[in-house]
C-alpha cells in the first residue's frame, strides 16, 4: 500500500514537473518571437520607448513648426528626441529656437550640406517653384544625417498638428518593410472625397526608364509628408542612392513633375518605394487642409483624425488659409 502511494506521489511530481517545463519552454518561444519582431517596437511594456522625430525645414519655416513638435509632445506618453535638418545659415539661430521653445527636449540639429544636395540636382516642371527648396529632399538622407538614428524612425512635414498618441505610429506594423504610409486610396479617401491619386498623375509613363520598371500607372499613389521609416533597411537597401539616382535623371530627361500633380520630392518616393511599402491607419494622415480639394472636409472628420496636414499652398499660418482649419493649428500655438 505504501509502495502504490509512493509511485502515486512519484508521478504526481513527475507530471508537475513536466507542466512547468512546457511552461518554461512556451515563455522562451514567445520570448524569442517577440525579439523576432523587431526589438525597436513597444509591446505595452512598463516603459515607453523613445521615438526618434525626425523633421526638416529652412530657417524661415521653423518657427511655423514649433505648433507641430508641441502637438506630438503633448499627446504622447512615450519620451520623444528630435532631429532636426535645416540649411547651413539658419543652423544655429533653428538650434537657439527649438531648445528655448523645448528645453526638456533632446534636440540633434543637422545640415543639409551642398555636398549631399546641390540646387543643380533639383528639376521642378510644374509652377510650384516653392517645392525646389532643398528643404523638402533632406527626408532622402536621413539615414546619412542622423547615423545614430538605427532603426525606425518618425518623418513629419513642418504642416503638420498631431491629435493622437505618435505612439501609436510607431508601432505600426511596418511588414519589415522601409516604410510605411498614407495610401490616397484608402476608404476614408473614398469616403469623403479626399485626394485620390495615382502614379501617372505624377510620373511620365512615356519615359523608358519608367517603362522599364512595368509599374501600373493607375496604382494608388501617397504621400510622403508623413511616414514612419526604417534607417537600417534604407541603407541595407540603398535607398538614399536609389532616391537621389531619380532625382538626378530627372534633370537630363523628363521622368516626372510635368503631370497634374506636379513633381517635387514626392516621384523619386513613389518610384522607389513602388509595392514596397506598409499602409498607416487611415485617420493618421487626413490632408489637404491647405487646398481648395480639402475645403469640404467635415469639422466631425477633422475631430477623429489622428493627424491633420496642411497639403497644399495656404499654410495654416498664412494669412491665405481656411479659417475653419485654422483652430486647430492654432491650438498647439506656444505662448509668447
Amino acid at each position: 500500500m505504501n509502495d502504490k502511494r509512493q509511485c502515486t506521489t512519484i508521478a504526481r511530481l513527475v507530471v508537475a514537473a513536466l507542466a512547468a517545463l512546457v511552461m518554461m519552454m512556451t515563455v522562451t518561444m514567445m520570448v524569442q518571437s517577440e525579439a523576432r519582431a523587431g526589438a525597436d517596437v513597444w509591446h505595452h511594456r512598463d516603459t515607453p520607448p523613445v521615438i526618434h522625430l525626425v523633421m526638416s525645414a529652412d530657417g524661415r519655416r521653423w518657427p511655423h513648426a514649433l505648433p507641430t513638435i508641441n502637438s506630438v509632445l503633448l499627446n504622447t506618453r512615450a519620451a520623444v528626441t528630435l532631429y532636426a535638418v535645416t540649411d547651413a545659415p539658419s543652423a544655429t539661430r533653428t538650434e537657439v529656437l527649438l531648445k528655448r521653445a523645448f528645453p526638456k527636449l533632446p534636440i540633434t540639429v543637422r545640415v543639409l550640406t551642398e555636398e549631399l544636395l546641390s540646387k543643380d540636382k533639383i528639376k521642378i516642371r510644374g509652377n510650384r517653384q516653392t517645392l525646389a527648396n532643398p528643404m523638402n529632399y533632406a527626408r532622402y538622407f536621413i539615414p546619412d544625417l542622423f547615423p545614430e538614428i538605427e532603426s525606425r524612425f518618425i518623418y513629419l512635414d513642418d504642416d503638420v498638428i498631431v491629435q493622437g498618441d505618435i505612439l501609436e505610429l510607431w508601432e505600426v506594423d511596418m511588414l519589415s518593410r522601409g516604410i510605411a504610409v498614407s495610401t490616397d486610396c484608402s476608404d476614408t479617401a473614398q469616403q469623403y472625397n479626399m485626394f485620390q491619386n495615382t502614379y501617372d498623375m505624377f510620373i511620365n509613363f512615356n519615359s523608358p526608364h519608367i517603362q522599364a520598371l512595368n509599374m501600373d500607372p493607375k496604382a494608388c499613389s501617397f504621400n510622403a509628408g508623413v511616414f514612419v521609416g526604417d534607417a537600417a533597411v534604407w541603407r541595407q537597401d540603398s535607398t538614399t542612392q536609389q532616391l537621389v539616382a531619380w532625382l538626378e535623371l530627372n534633370t537630363r530627361e523628363n521622368v516626372y513633375g510635368g503631370q497634374g500633380a506636379g513633381g517635387g520630392s514626392q516621384p523619386p518616393m513613389l518610384i522607389t518605394f513602388y509595392n514596397k511599402y506598409a499602409s498607416l491607419p487611415d485617420l493618421w494622415h487626413i490632408r489637404g487642409l491647405g487646398s481648395n480639394t480639402g475645403k469640404h472636409l467635415p469639422r466631425e472628420l477633422l475631430e477623429r483624425a489622428q493627424l491633420l496636414h496642411w497639403t497644399g499652398r495656404n499654410k495654416p499660418w498664412m494669412a491665405e488659409a481656411f479659417g475653419e482649419f485654422v483652430s486647430f493649428y492654432d491650438h498647439y500655438k506656444l505662448n509668447p
